[in-house]
């Protein structure tokens, strides 16, 4: 089953939204979002809602690039039961991007969307078959005549390739970092191409125990894109996250890994230390920048 089908349906968070029949022509026009983009959207429609062939309502549009049938765009998306409202994703799953490429799909997906600038929300109504395409849906539960809703956020072309890296990376290539008055980063457009390597910067040094490789590590984190600056993820201003050095990608163990607890620190890894080979990544390909801040450590067996 196919990547997109998979991440809508890994979550169920049932919603209800009782109404009259939204039939015939107009279906996506009839569901109504409200929001702004990269927001999570409020949807509402009429239930049950009748869907067959794939429609589409742009209800923001974009002013960026328009996209094509045949790329592959990073999209945030919700997926919803047009029989009975009922949501297969929730909001963490929206905070979280992916990339749609849409030769894996259906043609009439592709085509919906075709030319849709970037930076729109979209509307998508269709049955799962004419949506995912009958292959998508071997070995899923999904009935092939489920009528389905499908918001799309269509954030930005993916990258199909490594960005090119460089071997003379020095302290003055990293980003400027600025902090407001909760703490919270800002970090600066990078200029030129990323290292070859992880390079790590200590912005403020700790005097805490060492962080060790098989620790499990308590931290705050803003993460950015170094082509765009784009935020990714982050949690700066909230809770901290804590999770074991050994679940997390190699660039992010490089910067940890030695560093003393209540220290702030700048890393930037290229795509090999990234997300470089996951497939279907929203940052497969990208260089990454992360400032972290690291609050506690403990041997993760203990955790």
């Amino acid at each position: 089953m196919k990547k997109l089908l998979a991440a809508f349906a890994a979550a169920a968070l049932m919603i209800g939204l009782a109404g009259c029949s939204a039939q015939g022509d107009g279906v996506a026009r009839s569901v109504k979002v409200s929001g702004d983009f990269g927001s999570t959207p409020d949807v509402t429609f009429d239930t049950p809602l009748k869907a067959d062939d794939v429609q589409k309502n742009v209800v923001i549009t974009g002013d960026a690039d328009k996209i094509s049938k045949d790329d592959t765009v990073s999209v945030r998306f919700a997926l919803y039961n047009g029989t009975d409202g009922s949501a297969y994703t929730d909001d963490s799953g929206w905070q979280q991007t992916m990339s749609l490429d849409f030769s894996q799909y259906d043609p009439a997906l592709g085509a919906a969307l075709d030319g849709v600038p970037l930076h729109s929300r979209v509307v998508v109504t269709s049955s799962a078959a004419k949506l995912f395409g009958s292959d998508a849906l071997n070995g899923s539960s999904m009935d092939p005549t489920q009528p389905l809703v499908a918001v799309f956020d269509l954030v930005d072309q993916a990258v199909t390739d490594d960005q090119p890296t460089r071997d003379d990376f020095t302290d003055a290539d990293f980003p400027a970092v600025t902090f407001d008055a909760q703490g919270v980063p800002t970090i600066a457009a990078a200029q030129g191409n990323p290292p070859s390597e992880t390079k790590v910067k200590v912005l403020t040094p700790g005097s805490g125990a060492q962080v060790t490789a098989a620790d499990s590590v308590t931290v705050h984190y803003e993460g950015v894109k170094w082509r765009d600056g784009q935020h990714f993820d982050g949690n700066f201003g909230s809770d901290p996250t804590s999770f074991a050095l050994t679940g997390v990608i190699t660039g992010f163990q490089k910067a940890l890994v030695g560093q003393q607890v209540g220290s702030t620190v700048l890393a930037v890894m290229p795509p090999s230390d990234a997300y470089g080979s996951a497939s279907g990544s929203a940052l497969q390909h990208e260089a990454l920048i992360f400032v972290v801040k690291i609050e506690s450590t403990a041997p993760a067996t203990a955790q």
